[in-house]
């Protein structure tokens, strides 16, 4: 559901008439985007062309991109699985009876990273898995340092520059920081849209008819075999496809910072219990406040506590119940730092819809772990689909274009109907990055209609 080519002429006769026009190369994208508030006549024949244009240039502008997040989406699914297999050394010990205090593997892992802060400890009720105590220096960068409880044996640490981290950030930032995070959102945006019209596109308008629509006919030519794979593999797979891309959103820069800035705002203060007790007070022991947690969430397969920087700032426990696949269920604890009197206690579904979304369901969801392997292996497949489209879509436009000119899809003759204006403003407020890409598209080509009718009062006139 990319970039494809121009709409076969077997396969819609009754758009014989406009698709047999010459294709105009000087309208090439913004004027896909031009809105108009007339209503068009009736006829699908032109509304589909409608659709088909924003399908086309849609392609055009997500393409590349969509490309390397989906990619890298598809690697980092089976990331804890291949983890575990890749660095089993660092990440298992043999349990033995005896265990060292946490705080002094903490102290170990002090004195081995004299330049970095111990931020959160992680344990799991395993007892053939290692300590994970997370670090952070002062850039803010992090890394996770593994621990033989047993022995305090430092078995290795994961920084930014390991595998699955390097993936990640290819994923959100495209390596290039915030300028990448905002590259990929406006991509995640548009993919929607792409999804959208391709659907449309695809949706059989004669219900005898299935070569095509739900079976590939390959052994047909070969634009029509990859047109055929392009359409049927994106509408079967578009229910996935769609969950991924919108889960996404809620780790973009700009959509995700409103939506983590909204939830925070449901939640209020009952999430911010400060630690009662003075601020030069010893700290809780680590022990404790696992066998706290423990205590509250006896079912809890992983606990991590996460230690406290400022003076009156508490201790904040999350106890994980159940296995890694399904939703997040999670109990929240918040200790006194001292006493280890427990200020808060909230289980996952005691948190407002916005926050239960997000740390319940969105994750799961967006990498596929909702329903374990089976999931996991759906959301894969759906990974190298969106990939891909843009290939296909790019192979059957170079099929098609005519000889010396671009093949792009000229504009429309007709006007949008009024519908089809207000759905294009609903996504242009949900999904701020389209509106924005919109505008930026027209004032473009305003200024390019500027140019062209300057030179053309300025250029030689005829006698």
């Amino acid at each position: 559901m990319t970039i494809q080519a121009e709409p076969s002429l077997e396969s819609h006769p009754s758009r014989l008439p406009q698709l047999t026009r010459s294709v105009d190369d000087r309208s090439v994208m913004p004027a896909a985007l031009q809105l108009a508030s007339e209503p068009i006549a009736p006829g699908p024949s032109s509304l589909y062309r409608v659709f088909w244009r924003w399908h086309f240039y849609a392609g055009v502008l997500v393409g590349p991109v969509l490309f390397v997040v989906a990619v890298t989406g598809a690697l980092y699914i089976f990331k804890d699985e291949l983890e575990r297999v890749i660095h089993a050394d660092m990440m298992f010990v043999t349990p033995q009876t005896e265990a060292l205090p946490m705080d002094r593997q903490m102290t170990l892992v002090a004195e081995a990273f004299p330049d970095w802060r111990v931020d959160t400890v992680e344990v799991e009720s395993d007892p053939t898995r290692a300590t994970s105590i997370r670090i952070r220096d002062r850039a803010s960068q992090s890394q996770r340092v593994y621990v033989n409880p047993h022995t305090g044996k430092i078995q290795g640490a994961l920084g930014e520059d390991s595998f699955f981290r390097v993936v990640l950030s290819i994923h959100r930032r495209l390596f290039i920081g915030t300028t990448g995070r905002i590259v990929v959102e406006c991509v995640t945006c548009w993919t929607i849209i792409l999804l959208v019209t391709g659907l449309y596109l695809w949706f059989p308008r004669r219900r005898e008819k299935l070569k095509g629509v739900l079976l590939p006919r390959l052994q047909a030519k070969r634009y029509t075999v990859l047109r055929d794979l392009h359409a049927i593999s994106g509408a079967l797979l578009m229910p996935v496809a769609l969950t991924m891309v919108g889960t996404g959103l809620l780790y973009t820069w700009g959509w995700g910072s409103l939506y983590q800035y909204a939830s925070a705002a449901s939640e209020g203060e009952t999430g911010k219990r400060p630690s009662t007790s003075a601020p030069n007070a010893p700290r809780l022991s680590m022990d404790r406040a696992i066998a706290i947690a423990r205590e509250r969430a006896p079912d809890a397969s992983l606990i991590d506590v996460q230690i406290p920087t400022a003076p009156h700032a508490p201790l904040v426990a999350r106890a994980r119940i159940g296995e890694r696949a399904g939703p997040r269920n999670r109990v929240v604890l918040t200790l006194d730092r001292s006493t280890g009197e427990v200020l808060a206690m909230k289980t996952s579904d005691q948190f407002p819809l916005l926050g239960w979304w997000r740390s319940k369901w969105n994750y799961p969801l967006h990498v596929g772990s909702v329903l374990g392997t089976t999931t996991k292996v759906l959301w894969l497949l759906a990974c190298l689909v969106l990939a891909m489209l843009p290939v296909f879509g790019f192979w059957m436009w170079w099929q098609r274009r005519p000889e010396g000119r671009s093949g792009f899809p000229r504009r429309p003759d007709r006007s949008v109907p009024r519908w089809l204006v207000v759905l294009i403003a609903v996504f242009s407020l949900v999904l701020p990055a389209v509106g924005a890409t919109i505008l930026l598209i027209g004032l473009g080509e305003w200024m390019l209609r500027r140019v062209r009718s300057r030179k053309a009062a300025t250029g030689p006139q005829s006698i």
